[in-house]
């Protein structure tokens, strides 16, 4: 093999290399960003609806399925989502997913001794990929469900007997975190294999940048290093 070929070979070795840990580490970052942005706005959604304070109060199924579907219409991803009372009971819920029920999780589970007025995130093996989605299912190494527990918190004691109007007026009191009352928790279900699949179009576009980088790499090592080894065939 020539001088100009045995260099060839190392530098489009060394862009190979290079340029698939540069493409897995963008994928990666890609990824990492759009869980986090998902579970951040879904936090802040369910913060946003303080009419859930009213709906569990006044244990309206109707309102209560209404919100709970509102929050799950966001992203793709979020399959599923449960609205649980300060004890752990099942006041309501929704779902995508093709089953007749949810498959219950503890509350203890789900908060895993956080204090009440965090949030929580756990991971859920048990329950199977969304219908469709099953091939990156088994390309990812099976389904993950992460569940996602926030709390509903009131600055009315729900204890209290109130007419509908005052323990809205007591809602809107001004209260600091510490005198507020929990009413019970929002458990949202996010599929891994339906956010994978939201994200191929930018992971496509990753490696194709990535395939262009090595490609030109290869070309360039290709005509740089016949130009320096002329001289010496």
């Amino acid at each position: 093999m020539t001088v100009a070929g045995k260099v060839n070979i190392f530098v489009i070795s060394v862009a190979v290399i290079a340029g698939t840990l540069l493409g897995a580490s963008a994928l990666r970052s890609e990824y990492l960003n759009a869980r986090e942005t998902l579970l951040e706005r879904t936090y802040f959604r369910i913060r946003g609806k303080p009419q859930l304070q009213m709906a569990i109060y006044r244990n309206e199924a109707g309102h209560q399925e209404n919100i709970l579907n509102e929050l799950i219409q966001a992203s793709e991803a979020l399959q599923f989502a449960r609205l649980l009372d300060s004890s752990g009971k099942v006041l309501n819920e929704v779902s995508k997913l093709t089953l007749q029920a949810i498959p219950g999780t503890t509350l203890d589970d789900l908060r895993q001794g956080m204090l009440a007025t965090d949030n929580s995130l756990t991971t859920n093996h048990s329950l199977p990929a969304p219908d469709g989605y099953s091939p990156i299912a088994i390309i990812t190494g099976g389904e993950l469900f992460w569940d996602l527990t926030a709390p509903v918190l009131t600055a009315a004691n729900p204890d209290d007997t109130l007419s509908p109007g005052a323990f809205g007026l007591a809602t809107l009191s001004a209260s600091d975190s510490g005198s507020q009352h929990l009413m019970g928790h929002v458990h949202i279900g996010i599929s891994r294999s339906v956010l994978l699949q939201t994200l191929l179009p930018k992971f496509l576009f990753i490696a194709l940048q990535t395939a262009v980088l090595i490609t030109l790499c290869s070309l360039l090592s290709f005509f740089v290093t016949r130009r320096i080894t002329a001289p010496f065939n």
